[in-house]
């Protein structure tokens, strides 16, 4: 056989031939098919062998890419001539195919002799089928010398004795690399037995594979090894089943297993998922038996023992817990195959809990959950006394904010005392425990806002014992206090001040602070406090600097105590300061002026803005106020006299709120 590219691969049309139609040109579909080592030539079914009558002498390949025009030969094919020339090009194949079946050296003698007397690679029997006996043969060729990923037509001649072509057949384009779109398996079942496990997978079917290839690892360990165990396809409509059962697998041991699609040329698809399985029956491994409950007080939980019989395909032991028989089941431990006991320290006492046991295996399989058994624990042990972490006076009464980080506390007791030297007293039913804080409001109405209170208080876990006190915490609620309202009140008068004095209340109440003065002008509603600040609780008297005269005042008198309590208004008193007379004007004259008499005056310094009436009378008649003028005139025309009458003349001052003076000269007039 003369070379000029490289071996090839796997015959899949026949190429026809005979002595007519000679360099007739034929067209055949699949005659040339990429593949991922080169691009593969079939040949057809018989054998160039020179010394068969009839059989074609050798074959010439001839290719050229796509748009060209000349023809390039490729290679010339002929069958081996000798026994070990066959043997040679089949180990020359096997490179390519490394997978293939290779023949012993009798089955090599045997392929030999049917090819020589027959010359078809049907006669080979189930050897025919294989791509590297067709190689090996010559009915099949592999070009490697062609460029990649360029488009070829390839010609394909058959030559007679004299080298002259027979006939020649024409391929449809090809060109590699190209890999098989095969459907990737996906794992559809896996389930071990004692002495075999039995394998699926599926994929979509697309392009059927020719083959196969499986390959092993043991217990998760070392490289995958490929095997040949009893493998089938089967077809369900749009989808390929993978079927494989491996009978050569050792009980108890656990396998990952994974196949590869092959195709007719050699080419491996995308390798499928992996499958891990033990070659056992996980369902037969029996559970653990013989289970029963105790109390273990010192450690503060239920003990759970058990026995298992059978260890070696038990990976672990799961613990489940239920408040129910048939409830919701939680996992609250997972043990060592080896594990006989355990104790659930996460149990309330006084509650019932059932219990049941699952096994898991080597590949995580768990069972369904065994018998089930049921118990409750009791302590005798005091729980640790809570404590108070804040405690604050509220309007309504007292605010407690209890913590315990005890296990199991199902609430607390509050008790209360008024004063040291008395036995605390229970207050409070079983406050029921919160999540973080329990808040305790006392709203007694015992309680008073004048007075401290101590609490303490005391834990009863779920077995109903009790801790001792908390610390102990005071604190005075912020409820309004009324203290008595000061007694006693009187008033006096001087010339310019009203002075107040009540009994001194400190001795009847020592939490006093002090007291406020309130005052009305006779006629108001309200009364009006006088000062901003509190008068001292020991000074019991107050003077009014600011009254005025002619108004009539009421005055009343709070207590304010330490707590911010105020008392009622006391009873009030009434009192009122004299008002002094403004000064009469000086210097009265008078002297005629016509049928009038003029007066004048020298007006007086005063305090406040006045006014000037002018009186006048004679004898044996009543006082006539003449007139009334401003403050700023100082004489008055009298044009109301008669011949010959005598008139008396005075002149007052009056203030604004009409208060007048005395006159201080009176004078008198002959008309």
């Amino acid at each position: 056989m003369r070379r000029l590219g490289l071996m090839a691969f796997t015959a899949i049309l026949l190429l026809a031939s005979g002595p007519e139609n000679a360099r007739a040109q034929k067209q055949r579909a699949f005659i040339a098919v990429g593949s991922s080592k080169g691009i593969f030539i079939s040949l057809g079914s018989v054998a160039a062998l020179p010394n068969l009558t009839g059989k074609p002498v050798s074959y010439l390949i001839e290719r050229k890419s796509e748009g060209a025009a000349r023809w390039d030969a490729a290679a010339e094919v002929a069958a081996p001539k000798t026994e070990a020339e066959l043997a040679s090009r089949i180990a020359q194949a096997a490179r390519y195919l490394p997978f293939s079946a290779q023949p012993d050296s009798l089955q090599l003698k045997t392929i030999w002799q049917r090819l020589q007397r027959f010359g078809h690679q049907d006669s080979l029997g189930q050897w025919g089928r294989l791509t590297t006996i067709r190689m090996a043969i010559g009915t099949t060729y592999l070009d490697t010398a062609a460029s990649p990923r360029v488009r070829y037509e390839y010609r394909v001649s058959t030559l007679g004795p004299s080298h002259q072509v027979i006939a020649s057949a024409l391929s449809q384009f090809a060109q590699y690399p190209w890999i098989p779109e095969f459907g990737k398996p996906q794992l559809l079942y896996a389930e071990g037995e004692d002495r075999r496990v039995n394998l699926q997978w599926r994929a979509v079917r697309t392009i059927r594979p020719d083959s196969y290839r499986v390959f092993r690892q043991k217990n998760q360990e070392g490289a995958f090894e490929e095997i040949v165990p009893f493998k089938l396809f089967a077809s369900r409509r749009d989808t390929l089943i993978y079927a494989v059962i491996d009978t050569l697998v050792a009980r108890g041991q656990v396998y990952r297993y994974y196949i590869v699609p092959v195709s007719v040329y050699g080419d491996a698809g995308f390798a499928s998922d992996t499958a891990l399985v033990g070659a056992y029956d996980f369902r037969s491994v029996p559970l653990p038996r013989a289970l029963k409950l105790e109390r273990v007080d010192s450690s503060g939980g239920i003990r759970l023992q058990w026995q298992l019989s059978a260890t070696g395909l038990v990976r672990s032991i799961r613990v489940f817990r239920c408040p129910k028989f048939d409830g919701a089941y939680e996992q609250v431990a997972e043990l060592p195959a080896d594990a006989a006991a355990f104790v659930d320290q996460g149990v309330e006492p006084m509650k019932k809990y059932f219990y049941a046991l699952a096994i898991t295996g080597p590949l995580g399989e768990v069972s369904p959950m065994g018998a089930r058994v049921f118990g409750e624990y009791q302590s005798s042990a005091p729980p640790l006394p809570p404590w108070i972490s804040r405690s604050e006076g509220l309007k309504t009464g007292v605010r407690l904010e209890i913590i315990s980080h005890e296990p199991f506390t199902e609430g607390y007791r509050v008790y209360r005392v008024r004063s040291g030297g008395e036995p605390f007293q229970l207050i409070s039913g079983l406050v029921p425990r919160r999540d973080s804080v329990t808040v305790y409001l006392d709203t007694a109405s015992v309680l008073s806002g004048r007075s401290e209170y101590m609490y303490a208080v005391r834990s009863e876990n779920t077995s109903h014992v009790m801790s001792g006190f908390s610390d102990t915490v005071r604190v005075r609620p912020l409820i309004s206090t009324h203290p008595q309202a000061p007694v006693e009140l009187s008033a006096s008068v001087d010339s310019v001040a009203i002075q107040l004095y009540w009994r001194d209340m400190w001795p009847m109440d020592p939490a006093l602070d002090g007291y406020r003065v309130y005052r009305r002008v006779t006629g108001e509603k309200e009364f009006r406090r006088l000062t901003d600040t509190l008068l001292a609780v020991r000074h019991n008297r107050f003077r009014d600097t600011t009254v005025q005269g002619v108004r009539v005042y009421q005055y009343a008198v709070r207590s304010v105590d330490i707590f911010g309590g105020v008392s009622e208004l006391s009873t009030s008193v009434s009192a009122n300061v004299p008002r002094p007379l403004p000064i009469s004007p000086a210097g009265l004259r008078a002297e005629m002026a016509g049928d009038a008499v003029v007066l004048r005056w020298d007006p007086p310094v005063q305090t406040e803005r006045v006014s000037y009436r002018v009186h006048r009378y004679q004898r044996g008649k009543e006082d006539v106020v003449l007139a009334t003028v401003d403050g700023n005139t100082t004489e008055y025309v009298d044009k109301s006299t008669r011949q010959g009458e005598l008139y008396f003349y005075t002149v007052t001052c009056v203030t604004h709120d009409g208060i007048e003076s005395t006159p201080f000269t009176e004078i008198s007039v002959q008309r």
